[in-house]
């Protein structure tokens, strides 16, 4: 079907506003240096062995360094299939510091690409789209993981994070008893599902942790909504598939996690020292810190882990509509009398209750030692305030569909106007995170990089039975998944 000029006209100015979003993220990047961040090392080392290890060994597996700190050990419990990217870079001839540097380039313009897209179909609106994607694209805890941890998988992770929060929404918001093509689209809803946490599972371990308790919270949340056959459907056909596709990295995961001499010294010995103040997610303007761990300076240089003011504004908004009284009645009765409404309010209960779990003054330290399984998800976490991440992404969700519900009560004018302010509140306050990040934080030199990666990892090339059989699955799965797509193009072409 051909597209009409308008709507070509609208998906150009989307690719320029992707393009800007993407460069202002991107800012720290057009240095002749890299910055320092905590895993840095680890990164360029992981680069660097893969990059030798291209056309010998397949699929490339880093080894296991259990001996060894965060950024570390974690990487033996991480799939390494986005480190392809600059391995290849590298492989190719460009140095090491450039390959680093273009592949967050590259996962900028994927995530507000990706963001965009997202927060238009969760609103079905193109301008709260874009706004969307300058909102997440440019959370303060994004960019100091970013700048500050320099985690090439957490940064390909949090590119694919608003497909799993697009799912869930449809998977509330969509019809499932109407007609035949509604309720056929509803049932096809765990592709998306799939999609999503196999994107996470194969960029960081940690957000497969936080995509499953989010899901599990926010199943609970929705109460009898969760119970009703076609969600639980869904579900079913998306957990089935996740494991399937998946068995190639997530089986071989759990068995070297059955080796006490990798997981032991992982194991976190004081929790709550590195979880976030309450005071992180209201902060204004966003000083760049040096680390995480707050229990021996507070929160003196401390990283940015909010979502950004003007997420919070909104919600603030939000809050004062659902408490206030007289002339606001046809706000609340707009914005939380729908069905979007009602789920921007669960998932800002959802987003509340994960504020608190990575919290300092959440008592972690209770559990942590009652089961040997919960101590090892902790260690995987690294952190409570990882948490944080997921919380930051359900109070941008929950702000981009209260966005799009405004549009219903607001004069257009108006509306524009509020969105301007939104994206300019957006804009101040992460050049002004940016540029504290560039002027505080220690870098590396160009000249310097080659030797700064030296962590001496080394390549799995010898894999058992186990693991073969398991890569056999997870191929039959994908064939069978791609057969699934090209009957349903064909369907849907005839």
């Amino acid at each position: 079907m051909k597209k009409s000029g308008k709507e070509t006209k609208e998906m150009k100015g989307m690719k320029w506003y992707i393009l800007l979003i993407a460069a202002v993220a991107s800012v720290p990047l057009m240095t002749d240096y890299v910055l320092e961040g905590s895993c840095l090392e680890a990164t360029l080392s992981r680069i660097r062995v893969i990059s030798q290890g291209l056309g010998t060994v397949f699929p490339i597996r880093v080894g296991t360094l259990g001996n060894m700190d965060y950024g570390y050990s974690a990487a033996a419990f991480q799939a390494d299939v986005f480190y392809l990217i600059p391995g290849l870079l590298h492989f190719l001839g460009v140095g090491l510091g450039e390959a680093y540097k273009l592949t967050l380039l590259l996962f900028n313009l994927l995530t507000a690409a990706v963001a965009c897209r997202c927060f238009e179909k969760c609103t079905g609106r193109r301008e709260v789209g874009v706004v969307g994607g300058m909102l997440y694209t440019w959370c303060p805890y994004r960019c100091s993981e970013m700048y500050l941890t320099g985690d090439l998988g957490e940064m390909a992770a949090w590119t694919f994070l608003p497909l799993l929060a697009l799912g869930m929404k449809l998977l509330y918001t969509e019809d499932r008893e109407g007609g035949a093509g509604s309720a056929l689209e509803y049932g096809r809803l765990w592709v998306l599902l799939t999609w999503s946490f196999s994107l996470l599972a194969v960029s960081s371990t940690v957000f497969l942790f936080l995509a499953v308790a989010v899901t599990v919270l926010v199943l609970a949340a929705m109460g009898r909504e969760t119970i009703k056959r076609r969600t639980l459907v869904v579900v079913g056909k998306t957990v089935g598939a996740v494991l399937a596709v998946n068995a190639w990295f997530l089986v071989p995961m759990l068995l070297r996690m059955r080796d006490v001499s990798v997981v032991g010294p992982m194991i976190l010995q004081d929790v709550r020292s590195r979880g976030m103040y309450i005071a992180q997610y209201f902060t204004v303007f966003s000083w760049g810190g040096d680390g995480v761990l707050l229990g021996e300076n507070g929160m003196y240089k401390a990283r940015a882990m909010g979502p950004g003011i003007a997420v919070i504004l909104i919600l603030l908004f939000y809050l004062w509509i659902l408490f206030a009284r007289g002339r606001e009645e046809r706000w609340r009765r707009v914005v939380y009398g729908s069905t979007e409404g009602r789920f921007a309010g669960r998932m800002l209960c959802v987003s509340a209750a994960l504020m608190l779990f990575s919290l300092n003054a959440f008592p972690w330290d209770i559990f942590q030692d009652k089961n040997m399984v919960f101590s090892i998800i902790l260690a995987l976490l690294y952190s409570p305030a990882k948490l944080g991440i997921a919380a930051d992404m359900g109070l941008i969700v929950t702000a981009c569909i209260l966005l799009g519900r405004f549009a219903e009560v607001m004069e257009e004018k108006s509306y524009k106007l509020l969105l301007l302010a939104v994206a300019c509140v957006s804009f101040g306050t992460t050049q002004f995170l940016l540029g504290k990040i560039l002027t505080t934080q220690n870098f590396v030199r160009q000249a310097e990089i080659e030797a700064f990666g030296n962590v001496p990892f080394s390549l799995v090339t010898e894999e058992s039975i186990i693991w073969r059989f398991c890569e056999a699955v997870s191929v039959a799965a994908l064939f069978v998944c791609g057969i699934m797509w090209i009957m349903r193009r064909r369907k849907s072409a005839s």
